[in-house]
């Protein structure tokens, strides 16, 4: 499958196809994003959370509604999951069957290094890892989805070991749950000046009792 050709397709399919929204054509962008990070495996699981935010579309009606019509219009098939622990399912429709001539690029070349990277895990692997550990179960498709959009990377470094940075984001995400719970318990024990003062009325030892009525 040529990534390039299929993308030309789709965007000439949309020259000429007045349905399209620009709803539409965000939408479709961030799954062929996706898409792409998990080397045009089809189908693809996602999270409508992580889709959303790559598509920049706020309203989830909008997600739905555009979502439902690219598997009508014959852009995608999706199978939309029950579970709010296992992200739905989207398989791509192929424009061009053809064989792959595209020339090596940057980006293909880091596309066939993440796919010989055996660091790199399925969605499988990390359900079974996080299952394991005992992690929130609907950490998993998160986890997967968040580093998939990022190429497995940190910064300009490929992800060495997925395990460790599972653990880091279960870890991240607790504490964020729980809060900053040291802030909250010093600002508890902390009193504010107005008690010091409830607490010490004559906390500058000054004598408070005069006469005005005395001349100056």
């Amino acid at each position: 499958m040529n990534y390039i050709t299929q993308l030309s397709r789709f965007y000439q399919k949309v020259y000429t196809d007045e349905r399209f929204t620009p709803h539409h054509i965000s939408l479709y962008s961030g799954i062929f994003q996706l898409w792409n990070s998990a080397h045009f495996q089809n189908p693809i699981q996602v999270s409508r959370h992580d889709l959303m935010i790559l598509s920049k579309i706020g309203s989830v009606n909008t997600y739905i509604r555009c979502m439902h019509q690219l598997d009508q219009w014959q852009y995608i098939q999706y199978f939309p999951s029950r579970s709010i622990t296992i992200g739905s399912r989207i398989r791509i429709i192929i424009f061009d069957n053809s064989t792959d001539n595209t020339p090596e690029t940057p980006l293909r070349h880091l596309n066939k290094q993440n796919k010989n990277n055996t660091n790199i895990p399925t969605i499988d692997q990390v359900n079974v890892y996080f299952e394991s550990e005992n992690f929130p179960a609907e950490q998993a498709l998160l986890f997967f989805n968040h580093n998939t959009a990022k190429g497995w990377m940190i910064g300009s470094s490929q992800i060495r070991n997925w395990q460790a940075a599972a653990i880091n984001w279960v870890a991240k995400q607790t504490k964020f749950e729980r809060g900053d719970s040291t802030t909250a318990k010093a600002r508890h024990r902390t009193p504010s000046r107005l008690s010091d003062r409830q607490a010490k009325p004559n906390y500058l030892s000054v004598n408070t009792t005069k006469n005005y009525h005395e001349p100056l």
